[in-house]
């Protein structure tokens, strides 16, 4: 079989030979061979040497996503089976694929994946495509998942926006099996919570903070604590399992705090944490004004840098709301703050909160850099998918 091939500009190989999967169309100074969307294609230095296979997609700014950088291992469809396969086998090592529970089956860029995320609860399988040539290969990924694990169902949501940018046609909805309720029952670390996976916010709950989300309640002991952009609860309840004296959770969706409330009184913490439904910068502001304060303060913001070109803006807002939490923080208190945007590196958001403690005449030394749970794992050629930062800091 032929393939087309696309041959990089002057010195932009560094990047791909190391193994970074995105190919942007700027990189691109010549193509061979008829190409359309969703074909494999081979990537080569200007001089012609091979660097790696990939899919193409003309309507995408990352117009060719690389997945094998080995020349005799072109895309066969039994290569995608074989890369599904791996992923679930490492979570099987890590003991994180149980009855019960939920976990990351594959991670995108950190599974050699780009553009695939399979989230796994309780049986019931979330899939995201935010690639046109994967979405075109869906039959081979259902069946190797199916073969894998066989689940109850498995449901696809698709992302607005990244849908568009890619020319994607897929709606949400059922692939196969049987979903007949549009929640899902899972235990973490002891607690229980209602995935909505229809309808909540990514595939329906946050599996990136698990590890994070039981740090904190080990933390937590005896203190006043106060948990922002709470989702349903995550951070909020182990703080109240962990014998927190009270936690107050605070998200700008009345849904998720409904559901919030609901797994409160679903792991009887009801009497320790409570929910409201406010702005997380204006709740700050109120408590502020209260001179109201807290020993422990969890900040978990959505993400605010989408590309490259919003990173200064997304600092802004991250220092604001830092520079607020740091207002009705007590001295000797904690603040675990964190980002979800992988345009925004380590450094910047360690530059930012050095930034901001000077600016509130606070003193931060921090305790820990923490990331995401071990079944999201890393691309190390891919910094974008280091993209969650938990910092925990001890606040004079």
């Amino acid at each position: 079989m032929s393939y087309s091939k696309l041959f990089l500009k002057q010195d932009r190989e560094t990047p791909f030979l190391n193994g970074h999967p995105w190919v942007f169309s700027g990189a691109i100074g010549k193509k061979e061979g008829a190409l359309h969307d969703g074909d494999p294609a081979a990537l080569y230095t200007r001089d012609g040497h091979f660097i790696a296979w990939g899919l193409y997609n003309s309507q995408s700014q990352i117009c060719l996503r690389l997945f094998s950088f080995r020349e005799e291992n072109p895309l066969t469809e039994a290569f995608f089976a074989d890369k599904v396969r791996s992923a679930i086998a490492l979570r099987r090592s890590l003991n994180l694929l149980k009855t019960d529970t939920a976990c990351r089956l594959v991670n995108s860029e950190g599974d050699g994946l780009s553009g695939l995320t399979v989230d796994h609860y309780a049986g019931i399988l979330c899939v995201q495509l935010t690639s046109f040539a994967l979405a075109e290969r869906k039959e081979v990924f259902l069946t190797a998942l199916t073969e894998a694990v066989a689940p109850k169902a498995i449901y696809l949501r698709t992302e607005r926006g990244i849908r568009e940018l890619e020319g994607l046609t897929l709606q949400d909805g059922l692939l196969s099996g049987e979903a007949d309720r549009e929640m899902v029952r899972i235990e973490e670390n002891g607690l229980l919570f209602d995935v909505h996976f229809k309808v909540g916010q990514k595939t329906g709950f946050f599996l990136d903070q698990r590890d994070n989300r039981c740090h904190v309640r080990n933390l937590s002991a005896g203190k006043k604590c106060l948990d922002l952009c709470c989702y349903t609860g995550g951070f909020a309840l182990n703080m109240a399992k962990g014998g927190a004296l009270s936690v107050l959770g605070i998200d700008s969706s009345e849904k998720a705090v409904e559901n919030a409330a609901g797994h409160a009184e679903l792991n009887g913490l009801a009497k320790t944490v409570t929910f409201q439904c406010e702005d997380a910068g204006k709740a700050l502001e109120h408590c502020s004004e209260k001179k109201e304060t807290f020993d422990m303060i969890v900040l978990d913001p959505p993400r605010f840098a989408q590309s490259g070109g919003g990173i200064r803006s997304a600092l802004k807002g991250y220092a604001r709301l830092n520079g607020l939490a740091l207002q009705v923080l007590k001295p000797g208190g904690l603040l675990i703050t964190c980002s979800c945007s992988g345009r925004i590196s380590r450094d910047d958001f360690r530059s930012m909160l050095a930034y901001t403690a000077a600016e509130s005449g606070r003193s931060i030394r921090m305790l820990e850099q923490r990331g995401a749970a071990p079944d999201h794992p890393i691309n190390v050629a891919c910094p974008e998918s280091d993209y969650l930062k938990c910092v925990v800091c001890y606040v004079e």
